[in-house]
């Protein structure tokens, strides 16, 4: 069967990939800071000015930001790769139950007329009786 949606494969890839480098690198950047908060000390003060402690709590933000993003674009990307299943899935389904009725020559057709009416009419406003 020919593959569809080329874009979507591609962007579903980068997404996945992207994904797993930001979480990469924010789980290591987030741990380097969290056990060593001295690596923010340039010169002596603090790339942090919220508190001497700052690369603590900065290794934690960017710890639990970092993988939020990263987990995020991750989950984007499969979730494209899951609707382009679906949609896959369901074009099959129809072809193989198309395939099916024309094999067992079930042909699709309309409920039969109900007796006492005509198939042109649409029984609204039909009524010549019926004092309007």
């Amino acid at each position: 069967m020919k593959k569809r949606f080329y874009a979507l494969r591609i962007l579903s890839i980068f997404f996945t990939v992207l994904g797993w480098i930001i979480t990469g690198i924010s789980l290591l950047m987030g741990l380097i800071l969290l056990i060593n908060p001295d690596f923010l000390i340039y010169d002596g003060a603090y790339y942090s000015h919220l508190v001497p402690e700052g690369g603590r709590l900065t290794g934690a933000v960017v710890l639990v930001v970092g993988l939020l993003f990263g987990l995020g674009a991750i989950a984007l990307g499969e979730y494209m790769k899951i609707s382009m299943e679906v949609v896959k899935n369901t074009r099959t389904i129809t072809q193989l139950l198309e395939k099916l009725i024309h094999l067992t020559g079930v042909v699709k057709s309309a409920p039969p007329p109900v007796p006492g009416t005509d198939s042109l009419e649409t029984g609204i406003g039909d009524n010549p009786d019926s004092q309007d």
